[in-house]
Parts: structure tokens; sequence; C-alpha cells
């Protein structure tokens, strides 16, 4: 069950908030912020930080999964500098850097709407911000998921991820536009222990 969620949340962060496409600069339409988010899989529950500044080519999310029983927390960490990302898991002592996953919903190019399915679907407010919806696919494992995303200046505000009859939810609980940030939380070295 533990790697089932952590799986669950890795997928949802990769398409939540790394919005990214390593040809580009800016990924956001404001220069910082900070999103809260909340999913809860009827299973275990997981609280989502996103800080991002300089237009989100500076991004950390941390994810808390907090575990059924006696399982406890499990957190990750993900830093995305430009167009790598930097994963960090709560056991952790290094980081695996890998390429900046995502669609860059700033500039969405064929590419992008070919190998993801991408479509606009409408719009929808939410957190009083007018978001164009948008579907989009990604295989997990040996199935495909699709994949909600209400979108807000380049910014996934909240997202839905269906995979057969099941259908988690992640929605915005509190986001902060402009604010500031220190630098140490796009350190790496802040996260390793």
């Amino acid at each position: 069950m533990k790697r089932l969620s952590v799986l669950t949340a890795a997928i949802l962060c990769s398409s939540l908030f790394f919005s990214a496409n390593a040809q580009t600069v800016r990924w956001y339409d404001i220069k910082s912020g900070i999103l809260k988010s909340v999913t809860d899989d009827g299973r275990s529950k997981l609280e989502t930080t996103v800080w991002f500044d300089n237009y989100g080519d500076k991004q950390t999310t941390i994810q808390v999964t907090h575990m059924p029983e006696d399982y406890g927390d499990f957190k990750m960490y993900m830093i995305c500098k430009g167009d790598k990302m930097f994963s960090i898991n709560d056991y952790g002592k290094e980081a695996k850097e890998s390429g900046r996953p995502g669609i860059n919903f700033l500039d969405i190019t064929d590419e992008a709407v070919s190998k993801f399915k991408l479509k606009e679907i409408g719009e929808e407010t939410v957190m009083g911000k007018k978001c164009k919806v948008y579907t989009h696919q990604t295989k997990q494992l040996l199935s495909t998921v699709t994949i909600t995303s209400w979108v807000w200046k380049g910014i996934t505000l909240k997202s839905s991820m269906k995979n057969g009859r099941r259908e988690i939810v992640t929605e915005p609980v509190e986001f902060k536009e402009n604010a500031k940030i220190a630098n140490s939380v796009f350190e790496v070295e802040s996260y390793l222990k």
C-alpha cells in the first residue's frame, strides 16, 4: 500500500506542479508563489507545498504522505532548477537527478499535444481564478492515467487523476502570489540528511 501511495504521489506531483519544458525559461506568468494542496485517496492523505520563483525556473515541492494506522508519514522532496529536477525521498542521503518532466502550459507545443494527448476542454474558476481546463494522459505501470488540470497563468491549481473508475482529486487550500521566498528553499543540500 505504501508503494502505491508513493507512486500516486510522484505522478500527481509531476502532473500538478512540474509544468515545464526544458527548452523554455518561463513556466508561469507570475514571478513567485506558494501553493498548498491536499489529496485524499481514501487510504492516505497527501499534503503538498510548492514554492516557486523566477517565473517557475526555480521550484521546490515537498509532499508529505500521511499513511494509515502505524505506517507513519513519508516525505518526498523535488527541487527544479532550469531543466533539471532533483528528487530526494524521506530516507535519502543523496539527490537523484533527472530531466524536468511535464507540460509547459504557457507554451504548449505540438509535441506535448501529441505525446500527452493534451486537449483544452473548457474554463472553470478555482480559488477565484479563471482557469483553463486541460486533459492529458500519462503511463502508470501497465495502464494509462487521464489527468485533468485546472491551469491559471501556467500554474496547475487543481488536478484530478483517473484510472478506470477510480479518480483522485487534488484540491488547493492556499495560494500566495508573489511571495518572498528564501533562496535556501531551492538548494538541494537543504534537504539532504
